[in-house]
Order: C-alpha cells, then structure tokens, then sequence
C-alpha cells in the first residue's frame, strides 16, 4: 500500500511543475506566446507521464491482488485441511472418546497383569504352606520309623520270650514273627515315601523359590511400568488436547486472514476510480494538444527553445524512477535515456527493486 501511495505522490508531482512554470510566467512577466509554444511541445511529455502513472498503478494493484489471491488461496487450503483434520473423527472432534478408550484397554491390560503378579504371589505363598506341610510328614515319617524300630524289639522280644518258654511260647513266637515281618514292612514303606518326599521337596523348593523371585521382580516391574504408563497417557492426552486446540485456532486464523485479504482486494478497486479521473486528465491534455494543433504553425525562435528546455529539464530533475526517464522526450522529440545520457543502474539484469 505504501507503494501505491508512493506512486500517487509521483503521479502529482508529473502534472505540479505546468502549474508552477505558468505562475512563473505570470510573475515574470513573459510572452504567453512563447510559453504556449513551449507547453504544446511539453505537453506530450506530461500526457505520457500520466498515463504511466495510471499503467504503474494498474501494475500494482494486479501484482497486490494477485499476491492476495495467493496468499487466500493458501488460507482457504489450510482451513480446509484443518476441518479435514478436526472433521475426520466424525461425532468425536476431540479424540476424547478414543483417548477414553485407549486408557480402558491399558486400564484393562494393567488389571491383567496385576492380576497375573497377584496370582503369582499367591501361588508362591501355598507352595511356601505345602513345603510346611511336607515337613511335617516327614515328621510323621519319622514317628512311623520309631514306631518300627519299637515294635521290631517287642518282636525281638517276643521271640527270646517263645524260645525260653518251649513248645508253650510257640504261638507268642508266631505273633513276634509277625510282628516284625510287619515293622520291617512299615519301615522299608516309610523309606520308600521319605525317599519320594525328599525328591519331592527339593522340586518345591526350587520351583517355590523360582516363583517367589519371579513375582517379586514382576511385582517391581508392574509398578514402574504403571505409572510410566499412566504418566505417558497424561501427556499423551494433554498434546492431543493441545494439539486440537491449536488446529481449531490455526482454522479460526486462517478464515480470518481470507476474509481480511476480500476485504482488501475490495479495497484495491480505488485503482479503477484513480484510471478514470487520470484518463479524464489525459483526454483533456490531448484535447488541448489537438486544438494547438489547428492553429496556424508559429516559429519557433531561440526564446521559444530556450523555454522549452527549461521546462523540460525541471521536469527531468524531478524523476525518481527509470519508468518516468523512459517515458520523456527532450526538445527534439527523442527518448531520454537515463541522467545526463547514463543508463539507470535498476535497469541491470536481475534487478528488481528500484530504488527511488
């Protein structure tokens, strides 16, 4: 905008300096004969001027606008992606049901496992109650091997008793006999389930042992892993929530910046209003040019010449801009060429800012 503006000022100081010579005139005192001899070959110079200025405008706003498009179209691009984005969770923009979700199946999945650390615990604690009760068989064990040896000496007995008493003691013999065949019995059984229980401990032990290890370190485990888990679901859902929200605002921003560049290509149609009461000016110029024009020729003297080259240089003195140089005409109606005959240097190749 500033641009613009710039090349408005421009626009008034091509059209100030007729204005300015014409008071000088009248100042001076001069033959206005001569200066209208000396405006009518002015004159084309400043209708060129105009209609650059008009050409210069027009190049602008179509450049602004056209930027504006792009910029508009972009911002439609991003508030479209972003509704895309927000609108492809359907009923839940948010993500909060699936983030709800999510944590009842990790929720779930941690029960599980605390379940399974529960589990294992209580089976260490009934393997650590069965190698108890398997100490206190082989305690029993133990009783039935006494009672063994016991009744093998009443039977050890019991035999000397029959053997002393003759034919009399021969049924008390028979009863020892017996009775140590069975605590030899009792006591080879008794062997044969120590034998069995020892094989039996040494198996519980080890795996009560293996058990109570694991569910301890499983234990440990749960418990960092379920506030490592909880703690990353937390941040999880507060970048999703953050995340949203910027979305929605980088969409709410985005529609804004589209109807703020409407409202400003909008803006850009004083450029057609500026074209018309320019092109009013230029006609008007061309009018008086023609009308110059029908009258009879005059010659054109030295003082004539004189004042045409003044006005042609005051003009000249003011441009800024290689478009103003190009469009002027010096007293024998050639192009001008750059100050003092010097090409400017903003018409280098590659160049593309001129500098005013």
């Amino acid at each position: 905008m500033r641009n613009l503006g710039l090349i408005l000022n421009i626009f008034w100081s091509r059209v100030s300096p007729l204005g300015r010579l014409f008071g000088r005139c009248r100042a001076d005192g001069r033959d206005v004969s001569t200066e209208v001899v000396a405006v009518e070959r002015v004159l084309p110079t400043l209708s060129r001027q105009l209609r650059g200025a008009v050409d210069d405008v027009e190049a602008s706003v179509v450049g602004v606008c056209t930027g504006f498009q792009g910029m508009a179209q972009r911002a439609r691009s991003a508030v479209g992606a972003a509704q895309e984005t927000v609108g492809a969770a359907g009923d839940d923009p948010s993500g909060t049901l699936q983030f709800e979700e999510m944590q009842a199946v990790l929720g779930l999945l941690l029960d599980n496992v605390r379940a399974t650390c529960e589990f294992s615990q209580t089976a260490s604690a009934r393997l650590a109650r069965l190698e108890q009760q398997l100490d206190r068989m082989q305690n029993t064990l133990n009783e039935v091997e006494d009672i063994s040896n016991k009744a093998r000496l009443v039977a050890l007995n019991g035999q000397v008793e029959a053997a002393r008493l003759g034919d009399a003691g021969r049924a008390f013999g028979i009863v020892a006999r017996e009775t140590k065949t069975l605590s030899m019995q009792a006591a080879a059984t008794s062997e044969s389930i120590r034998n069995g229980m020892n094989e039996l401990t040494v198996e519980l032990r080890s795996t009560s042992a293996e058990i109570r290890d694991r569910a301890d370190d499983n234990t440990k485990r749960f418990a960092e892993s379920e506030s490592t888990v909880r703690q990353l679901l937390s941040d999880l859902e507060s970048s999703h929530r953050n995340m949203v929200h910027s979305l929605q605002t980088t969409a709410e921003i985005s529609r804004e910046l589209g109807q703020d560049i409407a409202r400003a290509v909008m803006s850009m149609q004083f450029q057609d209003r500026v074209s018309q009461r320019v092109g009013h000016v230029v006609d008007t110029l061309e009018t008086i040019l023609q009308r110059l024009a029908a009258l009879p020729p005059v010659r054109i003297d030295a003082v004539a010449e004189r004042r045409i080259s003044e006005w042609l240089r005051e003009i000249e003195a003011q441009y800024t801009m290689d478009s103003e140089r190009l469009a002027h005409v010096d007293v024998d109606g050639v192009m001008f060429d750059g100050p003092n005959g010097q090409q400017s240097a903003s018409d280098d190749e590659g160049c593309l800012v001129e500098l005013f």
